[in-house]
C-alpha cells in the first residue's frame, strides 16, 4: 500500500515537471548583437552576445545549446562563447545556430593597428572663433601608412572650444581641453590650449620650400601680438592648394607626394601668411 502511494507520488511529480517544461516559452528566434562588427587590427578580440526570443519577441530565460561558425576562419575565428578573434584583414560572416534557428553577424577586419594625431599640443591664439585643424594618420600591422575611416572626436572641456567632424577646432573661451580621436578601440590624444587675444600679423617660414617626392619638412608659424612681440607656440590653421602634390599636417609638417607646386596657407583669425612648396 505504501509502495503504491510512493509510486503515484513519483508519477505525479514527474508529470508536474513535464507540464511545467511544456508551459515554458520556447525559443522561436535568435538575435545576435552587434549585427555588424568592425575590428581594427588583429590585436583586439571582440564578443558577440546572443538573445533567444519566443514567438512574441520576449526573451527566453533558458538559452538553447548554441553552435558558432565562421564563413572564413582565415579572417576571423569564433569560439563556442561568441569570442571573435581576428586573424587577417578581410570579411567574414559569423553564424550562431541552434537547431533550425540562426542569426548572423557581418564581420570586417581592417588593417589599421594604430592612429596618431597632429599636433600633439596645439596652442590656439587669436580672437574667439579662431580655427585650426587636427589631422589623424594611421598605420597598419606592417607600420606602413593606412587610411583612417570616420573619426569620433571628444573634448573634455567643450566650453573652451568646439570641434567639427574633419578635426577643425574653433576657440570659444580661454582655457584648455584634452582632445581625443577614436576609431573603434584605437585612441589618440592631444592637448588644446586656448588663448583669446588679438594677433597683428603672422609669418610662415621658410617662404619657399623644395622637397623631393617622399621627403618631409616642417614649416614654422610665428604670430605677433599688437605690440609686435612674438607669441610663443601659437598654432594656426594650415591648408594646401594642391593636396595631391603636398600633404600638410596640423603641426606644420609637409610631405611631397608628386612633382608640382603648391601654396601652403597659415591663418589665425583674419591674418594670413603663405609659403610656396616645390616638389621635384
Amino acid at each position: 500500500m505504501a509502495t503504491g502511494t510512493r509510486n503515484r507520488e513519483r508519477i505525479a511529480a514527474v508529470a508536474a515537471v513535464l507540464m511545467l517544461a511544456a508551459c515554458r516559452p520556447k525559443a522561436a528566434s535568435l538575435e545576435a548583437n552587434p549585427r555588424r562588427l568592425v575590428i581594427y587590427g588583429t590585436e583586439q578580440s571582440k564578443e558577440i552576445s546572443v538573445r533567444a526570443a519566443d514567438a512574441k519577441g520576449a526573451s527566453v530565460a533558458e538559452m538553447p545549446p548554441l553552435k558558432w561558425t565562421s564563413s572564413n576562419p582565415g579572417v576571423v575565428e569564433v569560439s563556442g562563447a561568441g569570442h571573435v578573434v581576428p586573424k587577417h584583414p578581410g570579411t567574414a560572416t559569423v553564424t550562431v545556430s541552434s537547431g533550425n534557428l540562426s542569426a548572423s553577424v557581418a564581420v570586417e577586419v581592417v588593417d589599421l593597428s594604430s592612429i596618431e594625431i597632429a599636433p600633439a599640443l596645439l596652442r590656439l591664439v587669436g580672437p574667439a572663433g579662431t580655427t585650426a585643424k587636427f589631422v589623424v594618420t594611421g598605420r597598419n600591422a606592417a607600420k606602413k601608412p593606412a587610411a583612417v575611416p570616420s573619426i569620433a572626436w571628444i573634448l573634455t572641456n567643450p566650453k573652451v572650444a568646439s570641434i567639427a567632424r574633419d578635426g577643425t577646432v574653433s576657440s570659444l573661451a580661454p582655457g584648455q581641453t584634452l582632445v581625443t580621436a577614436k576609431v573603434g578601440d584605437l585612441v589618440a590624444e592631444s592637448e588644446l590650449q586656448i588663448d583669446i587675444r588679438d594677433v597683428s600679423r603672422i609669418e610662415l617660414r621658410p617662404e619657399t620650400a623644395i622637397l623631393r617626392v617622399g621627403e618631409s619638412q616642417k614649416l614654422s608659424v610665428t604670430a605677433y601680438d599688437e605690440n609686435g612681440l612674438p607669441i610663443a607656440d601659437a598654432g594656426a590653421q594650415l591648408s594646401g592648394s594642391a593636396p595631391d602634390v603636398v600633404r600638410v599636417l596640423g603641426d606644420g609638417t609637409i610631405t611631397g607626394l608628386k612633382s608640382g607646386t603648391a601654396v601652403v596657407t597659415a591663418s589665425i583669425g583674419s591674418r594670413r601668411a603663405e609659403a610656396t612648396v616645390l616638389v621635384d
